[in-house]
């Protein structure tokens, strides 16, 4: 009886490593996901600001200020958002 009850504590507790280790790779998938569209955002707003690094950043932290909560990928695009809305596209 007592082995039993350790094979079946033994397997619960396997099923719960193998589903965490299971849930790893998608969490790094997410990260990055959120890594290359914050690379591609920020390309893609230095690009209206022709290159311009310390102007982009400007922006982005402007974005912090009234946003700070939002997730880097968010203020970035909330930059290029008001930078277009400024410039009337």
């Amino acid at each position: 009886m007592h082995v039993s009850v350790g094979i079946v504590i033994g397997i619960l507790l396997l099923s719960v490593i193998i589903s965490l280790v299971a849930k790893r790779p998608s969490a790094l998938s997410e990260e990055r996901l959120e890594l290359q569209n914050r690379e591609s955002q920020y390309r893609r707003l230095l690009a209206r600001v022709l290159g311009d690094n310390q102007a982009a950043d400007r922006l982005i932290e402007y974005e912090r200020q009234h946003s700070p909560s939002a997730t880097e990928s968010e203020l970035i695009r909330k930059a290029i958002d008001r930078l277009e809305y400024d410039r009337g596209h």
